[in-house]
């Protein structure tokens, strides 16, 4: 860990390993989501900064259509359908 001086600006840059991605990164206890880096701004308080990291999985049509089927079925979120619809786009590039 580096040291950082009262009142300065630290930015936290978090790289995943390669086969894996960012879950979710969580500072002082709070979510703040799946972002590359984290600015701490003007610090005059130790922090503590979290990240959880989840294998990629490379999903197929048939994984969005049966992730949709429980969204329609009230067991899936919207948000977890559009999760594994983005993973597939990015894999058919």
């Amino acid at each position: 860990m580096k040291p950082v001086n009262y009142g300065e600006d630290w930015i936290f840059a978090i790289t995943p390993n390669e086969g894996y991605k960012i879950a979710d990164v969580i500072i002082d206890s709070a979510l703040v989501g799946a972002v590359p880096s984290y600015v701490f701004t003007n610090v005059i308080n130790n922090h503590t900064i979290e990240t959880i990291f989840t294998a990629i999985t490379y999903s197929s049509w048939s994984d969005v259509m049966n992730k949709f089927y429980e969204y329609l079925n009230g067991t899936a979120t919207w948000f977890e359908v559009m999760s594994i619809y983005e993973e597939y786009l990015a894999n058919q590039e």
